[in-house]
């Protein structure tokens, strides 16, 4: 100060703008104290101080209240005596809003009767690894810096210095990430390397998901249910739907039946839920019974549902006759019947199978048999005849008719228990033949009351 010269321009090590470095100043001896209330390490305004060597110019330390808050304005007002500095801080709200603090003693973080910068100085025993001018002891007493291995060295230099790996790159040491299996490998490790895995991609291991109760394992399989097959999409996996009952898998090869039929793996042509292979075939041809009668494969005379071939058949009859002539679609046209001969049961349906798609036809019947050449085929039904309603063969080229016994075509068609009757479809066959039409075989029923 007797010349007048310029020792020196200080500057905060962290300054930002708006920080407000140098609203208050104070010396005492070599120490210098600066404020700067409008910085923001502890919020916006929160504010700071800096401590410097006045001889060098050098900061020293930087200095943060502990229960440093937004709007604080700590660092307004300064003074420094030896070791002992005081801070204002007009915004802190301790006693209301804006009611206004001060802090004293900030030069001594540790409350080891040194000052914080001689702690960090030459000769010193305090350590700044991070270089922000707070003893790392207190940045982690203050919360501003971790030590989660509690090594009494801040996390960032752990490390920064290769002490700690941090193979993520969050910050943390990888010691200290979660180890939920116990196995010494942070979990994200684990289902990095594949030595855990993690199906829902919640960042657990699967075994750490079952063994807390966040997964179900229904089957015991090590797998979280949520991550099993649902193909029926009802939040239990096959597997455990099959065991429990909730579904059926009656091929035995781990899927639902349901999905089974859906996805087209089985066929359900009666829809009854039940896939045909694990239909009764007691013919053991491949073709479950009820198809068998259906397509005329089969009769069924008495109208139980099981093939005349696999029962004697007592009662009511059923027999096809005749010879049958090719058409547009193979080698003719079939006809056969479902349900039953019984009069009492009135469930008798005709049905005439492999014929050409979206055609028309006509069931008949007579008293008499006859085998006549008739346009493209054969005429099987003599006598008087009994013409049915027309039908449609349909794209599945099968046609069908319920019989009425109460309502036959003439009177002398009546169909009455005891009774015996030849039945026969003609249909159209536009592009077969040289006649544009044809017949099916012809079928033979007696009936029974």
């Amino acid at each position: 100060t007797t010349t007048g010269n310029q020792i020196a321009k200080l500057l905060a090590s962290d300054g930002a703008s708006g920080d407000r470095f140098g609203v208050s100043v104070a010396i005492s001896g070599a120490t210098a104290i600066v404020g700067a209330d409008g910085d923001d390490d502890n919020g916006y305004n929160s504010g700071s101080a800096y401590l410097f060597d006045a001889t060098t110019g050098n900061q020293v330390a930087k200095l943060l209240p502990s229960d440093g808050e937004a709007s604080d304005s700590f660092g307004v007002s300064v003074a420094i005596s030896g070791a002992t500095a005081i801070v204002g801080a007009y915004g802190d709200d301790d006693n209301g809003t804006n009611s206004g603090s001060a802090y004293t003693q900030l030069g001594d973080c540790n409350g080891n009767g040194i000052p914080d910068w001689e702690d960090m100085g030459p000769g010193g025993t305090g350590l700044d690894c991070n270089g922000n001018y707070i003893l790392d002891e207190c940045d982690i007493t203050s919360g501003r810096s971790l030590d989660c291995n509690l090594n009494d060295t801040l996390d960032e230099c752990d490390i920064a210095s290769g002490f700690s790996l941090d193979f993520n790159h969050n910050g943390i040491p990888d010691e200290c990430e979660e180890d939920c299996n116990g196995n010494g490998f942070p979990d994200f490790l684990d289902i990095l390397y594949g030595l855990s895995e993690d199906c829902n991609w919640n960042g657990i291991p699967d075994e750490c998901d079952l063994a807390n109760g966040t997964s179900q394992d229904c089957n015991g399989n090590g797998i979280p249910d949520s991550c099993e097959t649902d193909c029926n999409g009802n939040g239990i996996g096959d597997a455990c739907d099959i065991a429990n009952g909730t579904s059926q898998d009656c091929n035995g090869n781990g899927r639902p039946d349901e999905c089974d039929i859906a996805s087209g793996y089985s066929l359900d042509v009666n829809g009854d839920g039940v896939p045909d292979e694990c239909k009764t075939d007691c013919n053991g041809n491949g073709v479950p019974d009820y198809l068998d009668i259906f397509y005329g494969l089969s009769t069924d005379c008495n109208g139980n549902g099981v093939p005349d071939e696999c029962e004697p058949c007592t009662g009511c009859t059923g027999g096809n006759y005749c010879q049958i002539s090719p058409n547009s679609v193979g080698s003719g046209a079939l006809i056969s019947y479902t349900g039953s001969a019984s009069i009492a049961n009135d469930d008798l349906i005709l049905l005439a199978s492999y014929c050409p798609s979206s055609q028309y036809g006509i069931f008949f019947y007579g008293p008499n048999q006859s085998n006549i050449p008739y346009g493209d085929g054969n005429l099987c039904v003599g006598g008087q005849i009994q013409r049915l309603p027309i039908v449609n063969t349909g794209p599945s080229g099968v046609g069908a008719h319920p019989l009425d016994y109460t309502n036959p075509p003439q009177p002398s068609g009546q169909i009455t228990a005891g009774s015996t009757w030849n039945f026969q479809f003609w249909y159209r066959d536009p592009t077969f033949g040289t006649a544009g039409f044809n017949f099916s075989d012809g079928l033979e029923v007696t009936f029974c009351p």
